[in-house]
This record gives C-alpha cells, structure tokens and sequence, in this order.
C-alpha cells in the first residue's frame, strides 16, 4: 500500500515552533508573555503556580520577570489574561488539516480506496473488497474510525510492552558493556590462591570449590552475543519509535498498520529476549569473600567461599549550569533525580538515557509511591508534592501540611514518616496521614536514655521489609536509627563516620557514608555491619543520596554531576 505522509517542511515547521518548551509537546491554546514567548495555557498556568513570589514570575526561557496582572484571582485566571498567539494556533490549524488530508491510503495495485479493517483477518480493505472476500464468520469488517477506537485500549498494553523489552534489552546491552579488567580478575585470583594456600591439610577436599571459583572467575563470554543483542535492541527501538511517531501523529491509518506488525511480532521478539543467555556476561568488579568459619577451622569440611560480584557505572547529567543533587529514587522503568540547586525533577531511563524534567521549586528528598508516582518534600514550603512519573511528568496535587520537611519515606498504610529540622528548634520525626494530618512525633534531644541527643540533623528515611522506619543522622553522632510506625526506637547504632543517607532491598540496609566514601551494607535487625558494598579505591567522592530497586544502587555524589549504578 501507498500512503500520502505529511511534507517533512510540515514537521521540520512543528518540531522548531510549534513545541511548549515546558511539556514538550505540540502547543494546545498558546499564550504569549510580553517578552513574545509562548506556552501551552495549562502550561504556563501550573509554572505561574509554582513560581510566583510577591506578585511576579519568570518567563521559563530567558528568566525575564513579569508582573501578574491585577484583578486575576488564581494562577489559571492569570494565565488565561495573556494575549493568545493566534499565529501560532492558525499555523497549527493548517497543519492538522494537512495531516488529516494525507491520511487518505490507496491499494497500489487496484488503486481503491481502503476504508475498512478486517479484525478476522487482521487486514485494512476496500468497501467493495469487504462485502466480497471478507464474508467468512471470522471476518469483522468495520470502518477505520470506529476500528482505531476500538483497538485503543490494546494500544497501552501494546505499548507497556514494548516499553518493557526496551527496559530488559538496554539493561543486558549494559551488562554486555561492564566487563571486567584484567587486573580487576588477577587480584581477585591472587586472593583466592593465597586462601588456597592454607588449606594443604585437606586440599583434595576442598579442590573441587577452588576449582569451580576459578571457572566462575575466568569463563569467558560466549562469542557473537553482543551482535544478536545489538541487533534484536535494534529492531525493539525502531518499532517503539515508529509506534510513537504514528500515536503523535494522529494517523489513524498508520496506527492500525502499526498495531498489525507489533501486533503479528510481539511474541517472537519476547521469545527472542527471554532466551538471551545472561551467563556470557563477564563481571566489571569481583572479589573474593572466604568463609570466615573456614579460616578458623579448616578441618571441617565446608564450602571455600564465593565471588562477590560488583557491576559500577556512572554517568554524568550534561549541563551548563551549577547543580547539586539532593536526593535520587528508582522506579519500575525510571531513575529521578532531584537537582535541587535548579528545582528541577529529571528523569533517565535505565541506560541513563536522558527522558524529560519537570520545574519544581525548593524540591529536597523523594520517595517513591508507585511504579508511576512518587511524593516530594520542599524546603520551606508547607507541603509534599505528589508527581506522575509516566508517560509524561507533571504534578498531580499536593498535601498541605502544617510544617515544611526535609526527609520522607512512604508507609504502606498509605501514611508518610518525615523529618524536619532548621538549627534553632529541636528536630523531629512525625508520622503523617494521607491528608497531611500528624500522628506522632517524636523529638530528637533530650535522649531519654541519657544527655546525648537521640539525633541532632535527621537528613534521610527510608522503609525496611517488615515496614520499620530508618533514619540517618548525618551529624557527630554519627547514629543510623530505626522505629516502629509508632515511633517507638528498636536500635540505635553508632557507625564510624557521619550516615548521611539509606535504602534496604529484602535483607540489607545500604547507608552512604560520604567522609570514607564508602557504601556500606547493614543488618536491617540491628544496624550491624555486614559488608562494604563500594570502597575508597573504586572511585566515588562523598557518595550523598543512595536508592535500591531491583538489585541496582544509583548512588550520587555531593556537589557532583555523577551519578552511580550498582548491579549487586
């Protein structure tokens, strides 16, 4: 079939004017500020919300200050006073008219008109052709407006899906890349035969372990791998980008065409994905970790040990200005950061791909609600901020709250721990209900177990397993704490330098302690140290904000653009 596209000039014309700096998107009812920049109206109404101070905004683009007009009562009412910029919506007329003319489709061969889709035979007819060949009692022949509403609900399956694969692929390209160094393999080896070395009293017992550590060790990735895996992720993002392109585009035809293909091929490329072998993967960081049984009784017939694998990368957020981030989170398919020096909310994929952010005023901590919904502290503002992280970002609503926070963790009665302190008044942590309204509290000094302060600057929370709350403080008491969701304190345990933030997987507790640049693994029961995760030597300078989520880290760094990814 040929089909009739709109001109490239038509989206060479919307891609370099016709597109909100804000939302990303085509403009819908522009508005345009004295300074002559446009924005969508929601647009620019829910910016005039969130940035007004003393009757003024900033313009999003050169930071020109504007006075909100007198007598507009609300941020909408105030938006909507602004001129419209009729060139602009005139020019997005004509183009949708020229996209809606072009979606005409014409059979090559016959050249008739294709008005039809079969959903029997999965096949876009003629009029004539359906009343002819498509008579069978599987044939279900509709017209292309009724059948583009019907298949829409299938369209966001379709859709999580291909999403899903691109996830999954971007994710093994990223294991393929992490290899590990030589030298990385010849210490690790090194440790493992001077442990060899005290076993001579029952080497034959034992040789069979070392044996198999080895092999884990030094087995090499199994060849071509890498090219299937580029090649299949290849195929996954162009159909995604395609899928896209159509949706934007408001092409009926080109949808149902798309949704056909994806349609017809989706269980083969998720058959192809599932079966990628993941054991060809080389580690990027290993380490030999003896059994410490083993070493005090080496008579007792036990297993050597095991490789600690540690996979890291890092990238950094390419940009002109000065920024520092205050907090990082890790949901189903993104990482957000908190770039809290440009109250920006940025948002990666899990390739650390750069997706979109949001503007969001003195932003401090997060945590994370949903696969699509996290909640949001603001330093000196009354209230947490509630954000959709899914297709598009923006912000949902907010919770009122009669005091401003610093850190937060999600409870799962749909409740809030948080914290707050500001130097002169003792800090606290409260529990918080949905509305906003507290619970409990509990302050910070006096200790009621002695003169020393339970904790003086409570910076991060987060959640164990069994729905405790830890908190860290990043102050000389140098105290990691944890507490019933009744504020009753369970343990209190004293780390060698400041803990400064946490996140827990099933059984661990991860805590940043950014003076030794080092991250650490916790014993969620009591605080106890299990094991370093990260060390000086492997390159991260006061590592500061820390998220788990499916058996990846992403660490930040204070005062840095890096960003870290551990693969555990």
């Amino acid at each position: 079939m040929a089909v009739a596209h709109p001109s490239r000039l038509a989206k060479n014309i919307t891609e370099d004017y016709l597109t909100c700096s804000i939302c990303l998107n085509r403009f819908r009812e522009p508005k345009s500020l004295p300074c002559e920049h446009s924005f969508c109206l929601q647009c620019l109404a829910e910016h005039i919300k969130d940035t007004q101070i003393n009757g003024t905004f900033m313009c999003p683009m050169d930071r020109l200050e504007i006075q909100i007009p007198e007598n507009t009562h609300d941020s909408w009412e105030c938006a909507s006073s602004f001129e419209s910029d009729t060139l602009l919506s005139e020019l997005i007329h004509a183009l949708s008219e020229n996209v809606r003319k072009s979606t005409t489709i014409i059979h090559k061969e016959t050249e008739e008109q294709l008005e039809f889709f079969c959903f029997g035979c999965n096949e876009i007819v003629s009029a004539e052709n359906a009343v002819e060949k498509h008579r069978k009692s599987t044939c279900d022949c509709v017209n292309l407006k009724k059948a583009f509403k019907r298949v829409l609900p299938k369209i966001s399956n379709l859709t999580k899906s291909i999403e899903g694969m691109i996830v999954k692929t971007n994710k093994l390209k990223a294991e393929s890349r992490q290899r590990s160094d030589s030298s990385s393999n010849n210490e690790t080896l090194e440790e493992i035969k001077s442990f060899e070395s005290k076993l001579d009293r029952f080497y034959s017992r034992c040789q069979g372990d070392i044996f198999s550590l080895k092999k884990e060790l030094l087995n090499s990735d199994e060849p071509g791998a890498d090219d299937k895996l580029e090649n299949l992720s290849r195929v996954v993002q162009s159909k995604y980008q395609s899928f896209n392109n159509a949706m934007d585009e408001e092409n009926t035809v080109v949808v149902l065409e798309q949704y056909v293909d994806i349609n017809n091929s989706l269980p083969g490329l998720q058959k192809q994905i599932d079966e990628i072998p993941k054991t060809f993967f080389r580690r990027n960081s290993s380490k030999f970790v003896p059994n410490e049984s083993l070493l005090s009784v080496f008579d007792n017939p036990i297993n050597c040990g095991h490789i600690h694998t540690i996979e890291l990368s890092n990238f950094k957020a390419k940009s002109e200005l000065p920024f520092n981030y205050y907090d990082v989170a890790i949901t189903g398919k993104y990482l957000i950061v908190v770039d809290g020096e440009n109250g920006l909310l940025k948002r990666y994929l899990s390739d650390c791909t750069f997706v979109d952010s949001l503007r969001l005023s003195n932003a401090c901590r997060v945590t994370v609600l949903s696969d699509d919904d996290i909640a949001v502290t603001r330093f000196g503002k009354k209230k947490i901020t509630l954000v959709t992280v899914g297709r598009k970002m923006y912000v949902k609503g907010h919770i009122r709250t009669k005091r401003s926070y610093i850190g937060i963790a999600w409870l799962n009665d749909g409740g809030y721990a948080v914290s707050y302190y500001d130097g002169e008044s003792p800090p606290g942590i409260e529990i918080l209900g949905k509305d906003g309204k507290v619970h409990r509290t509990v302050l910070g000094h006096p200790n009621p177990n002695g003169n020393t302060p339970l904790f003086v600057c409570p910076m991060f929370m987060t959640t164990t397993t069994s729905g405790d709350i830890v908190l860290c403080d990043y102050s000389d008491t140098k105290n990691i704490l944890c507490f019933t969701q009744h504020l009753e304190l369970l343990w209190c345990h004293s780390l060698t330098s400041m803990p400064c933030s946490a996140s827990c997987d099933r059984y661990s507790l991860y805590v940043t302690l950014p003076e030794e640049n080092e991250v650490v693994a916790l014993y969620q029961e009591n605080g106890e140290k299990m094991r370093t995760i990260i060390k000086q030597t492997d390159g991260l300078e006061r590592p500061y904000a820390i998220s788990w989520y499916a058996g990846v880290l992403a660490v930040t760094e204070d005062e840095s653009e890096n960003i870290h990814l551990i693969h555990l």
